[in-house]
C-alpha cells in the first residue's frame, strides 16, 4: 500500500497543470525523502507507516485541488500531524520531512 500510494502522489504532482516545473521538482524531491523515511519506519511499524502515507496522500490531494477545500485540507493536516507526533524522538528526520513537504504544498497557494 505504501509504494502504491506514493506512486499515486508522484503521478498527481507530475500531472498537475497548476504547478510549474520547478514546483513539481521540489515536491517530487520531498516525496522521495518521505518515501525513504516511511520505508525505514515500515520496517518496525508498518501500520503507522501506512497511516502516515495515507494522510500524506489525502493532504496532497486536498492541497492540489482547485479550489482548495480548506476544512478538508486542515483536517488532513491534523491527521498527518497526529500520525507523526509520536515519532519526534525516534525519527526526527521523518518529522522534518513531513513538515517540509506540508509547508511546500501550503506555500504554493493553489
Amino acid at each position: 500500500m505504501i509504494e502504491q500510494t506514493l506512486k499515486q502522489l508522484q503521478n498527481k504532482v507530475q500531472t498537475n497543470s497548476a504547478l510549474d516545473q520547478k514546483s513539481k521538482e521540489q515536491v517530487l524531491d520531498l516525496l522521495a525523502d518521505l518515501k525513504a523515511e516511511v520505508e525505514e519506519l515500515s520496517e518496525t511499524n508498518r501500520n503507522k507507516a501506512e497511516s502516515i502515507t495515507g494522510y500524506a496522500g489525502v493532504y496532497t490531494h486536498e492541497a492540489l485541488s482547485i479550489p482548495v477545500n480548506t476544512p478538508l485540507l486542515d483536517h488532513s493536516l491534523l491527521g498527518l500531524n497526529t500520525s507523526i507526533e509520536e515519532f519526534e524522538g525516534s525519527h526526527p528526520k521523518l518529522i522534518s520531512t513531513v513538515n517540509a513537504f506540508c509547508a511546500r504544498l501550503s506555500s504554493m497557494g493553489l
